[in-house]
C-alpha cells in the first residue's frame, strides 16, 4: 500500500479549516482568569486558565482597540471568539472578538487581603523605609542561577562601578518552595554583613510566576533585613508585595542594578566639573586681589606709606606700654594676695601653739581629746616645742581641765 506523506504546514493548516468549520468553536464564550498578559504592535496576547487548564490567546488590534477594561493580571474575565490554529507552531488558541470583567480573580483577591493586613501591620509604612547609599563597595544579589535577569544585574554593575566586589546569594524564585527560599537568602545575606545593598528579583512572567514575591514569608524577609532592599521584580506595570515592602523598587533587575551603583564615570566627571569650578573661583579671586593691590599701590604714595608705618608704630608702642603696666599691676596684686596666703597658714599652723609653752598628746598615732580616749598605764607621746617625750598615764582626774 503507498503511504501519502504530508507537510506539517499543510496538516496545520487542515486541522485549522475543521476547527474553524465547527459549529460550537466558531463562536465560543469562555471564562477565566487572566493571566501572562502582554502587548506587541497593538495586539494582546494572554491566557485564560482556570484550576485544570489554560488555552493561549490573541486579541488582535482591529479588536483590542475597542477594549474599554484594564487587563490585570489575575482577573476573571469572560472572552467570546473562535477557535483556531496557529499553523506556524501548531499551537491552538481562542481569537478573541469581545471580553468583558466578570470579578476579581482568586490569585488576585489572595494578594489584596495579604496586602491589607500588612499594611495594617505598618510593614509598608514610608517611614520605615531606608535610604539607600549614594557609594558602595559590595552589593548583594538574591536570585535565581543562570537566567538572564542575574547577568544583567551583574554586567551592569560591573560596567558601572568596575571595583565593586559582588556577592551572588543563589535562590529559587518560581515553585512551592521559592518563598522560604527568597527569605533564607535574605537571612543568609543579613548574617554575612558584607553587602551594603540587597537586590532582590527576578525577571518577568505571568502573576504565577511571580507568586512567591506576594507571599508573606517573601514580604516579612524584606521587611525585616536590615540591610537595605531593592526589590527587582521584572513586571514594569503591576507591582507585588515585595515591592511595597522594599525600601525601594525598581521595575525591572536592570534598572535595580543602576539604582543601587553609581557610575563610576559620571562621578568622575563630576569631581572634574568641580576641580574646574574650584580653579576658575580661585582664579577670579586671584583676579580680584591682583586688582585690589594694584589700585592700593596707585593712590599709596611714598610719604603715605611712611605715615601709615610711623603711625602704626606709635600704636604699637602705646599698646606696648600699657600692657607692661597692666602686667606690672597684676604682679603687685598677686604678690599682695600671695603675702596674706603665707600669713594665714601660718596661724592655722596646728604647731604654732607649741612655741607658746602647750603641747600635743597622741596616742597610737591619734591626737588625745579627751581622757576616755586613754587608759591608766597607757604610754602616750607629747610634742613639744624641741621634740618628743613618752609619758605614762598614772592617774584620770575627770573634771580638772577648763571645758569649752
Amino acid at each position: 500500500m503507498e503511504r501519502k506523506i504530508y507537510p506539517v504546514s499543510q496538516v496545520n493548516r487542515y486541522v485549522n479549516a475543521i476547527l474553524r468549520q465547527d459549529r460550537i468553536l466558531s463562536g465560543i464564550w469562555l471564562t477565566g482568569e487572566l493571566s501572562n498578559c502582554s502587548m506587541s504592535r497593538g495586539h494582546l496576547y494572554f491566557t485564560i486558565k482556570d484550576a485544570e487548564g489554560a488555552i493561549s490567546c490573541v486579541m488582535f488590534a482591529s479588536y483590542a482597540k475597542d477594549l474599554t477594561m484594564r487587563m490585570t493580571e489575575g482577573m476573571a474575565v469572560n472572552a467570546f471568539g473562535e477557535i483556531g490554529l496557529y499553523e506556524k507552531t501548531g499551537r491552538y488558541q481562542l481569537n478573541v472578538r469581545q471580553m468583558e470583567p466578570v470579578g476579581e480573580g482568586a490569585l488576585y483577591q489572595a494578594y489584596l487581603q495579604l496586602k491589607s493586613k500588612l499594611e495594617r501591620e505598618g510593614l509598608f509604612d514610608q517611614e520605615r523605609k531606608r535610604e539607600i547609599p549614594p557609594f558602595i563597595r559590595t552589593l548583594g544579589i538574591i536570585t535565581a542561577p543562570g537566567k538572564a535577569a542575574v547577568q544583567d544585574m551583574i554586567q551592569i554593575s560591573r560596567r558601572r562601578f568596575p571595583g565593586l566586589q559582588i556577592i551572588f546569594c543563589p535562590v529559587q524564585v518560581q515553585g512551592v518552595y521559592a518563598a522560604a527560599s527568597i527569605a533564607e537568602g535574605i537571612r543568609r545575606m543579613n548574617a554575612d554583613g558584607r553587602a551594603e545593598v540587597l537586590l532582590v528579583g527576578r525577571g518577568g512572567g505571568s502573576i504565577e510566576d511571580l507568586w512567591a514575591f506576594n507571599e508573606e514569608e517573601t514580604v516579612r524577609a524584606i521587611a525585616g533585613s536590615r540591610i537595605p532592599v531593592i526589590s527587582a521584580v521584572g513586571h514594569e506595570t503591576d507591582f507585588t508585595l515585595a515591592d511595597f515592602a522594599a525600601d525601594l523598587r525598581a521595575p525591572t533587575p536592570s534598572a535595580a542594578a543602576e539604582l543601587a551603583v553609581p557610575d563610576v564615570r559620571v562621578l568622575l566627571q563630576r569631581l572634574m566639573d568641580e576641580d574646574q569650578r574650584i580653579r576658575s573661583l580661585m582664579h577670579g579671586k586671584l583676579d580680584q586681589a591682583r586688582s585690589a593691590l594694584s589700585l592700593y599701590q596707585e593712590t599709596m604714595s611714598p610719604r603715605m606709606l611712611r605715615l601709615h608705618l610711623e603711625q602704626a608704630i606709635q600704636r604699637v608702642a602705646s599698646e606696648q606700654d600699657t600692657m607692661e603696666r597692666l602686667v606690672k599691676d597684676r604682679v603687685r596684686e598677686l604678690r599682695t594676695m600671695l603675702t596674706q596666703y603665707v600669713s594665714d597658714l601660718k596661724l592655722m599652723d596646728p604647731y604654732r601653739p607649741l612655741q607658746r609653752g602647750y603641747s600635743i598628746l597622741t596616742f597610737e598615732d591619734k591626737i588625745v581629746h579627751s581622757i576616755q580616749e586613754v587608759h591608766e598605764e597607757d604610754k602616750i607621746q607629747a610634742r613639744l616645742m624641741d621634740g618628743m617625750l613618752t609619758v605614762q598615764v598614772k592617774e584620770r582626774n575627770p573634771g580638772d581641765g577648763r571645758q569649752v
